[in-house]
């Protein structure tokens, strides 16, 4: 089945995707997601729980948003 995609884009869409994976991966390996069912918490707390780099989770936290992994809150907070 031809795809009409073009072919650059066809390749970033990859890309992203395992970058996506990788990133779901690292969140599993820091059990993020059994911290935010306590309730919403902020990106440094969530690294100092985890034992992580606070500016490395945080964006960690911001690219999986962008998926609707977890969500970003108006306060910075994270669910």
């Amino acid at each position: 089945m031809p795809s009409n995609t073009p072919p650059p884009l066809a390749l970033l869409e990859l890309i992203m995707g395992s970058m996506v994976t990788q990133a779901i991966h690292v969140a599993a390996r820091l059990d993020i997601a059994e911290m935010l069912t306590e309730g919403p918490l902020p990106a440094d707390e969530i690294a100092q729980r985890a034992g992580a780099d606070a500016d490395t989770t945080r964006r960690l936290l911001r690219v999986l948003a962008s998926y609707s992994v977890f969500a970003e809150q108006e306060d910075g907070r994270f669910t």
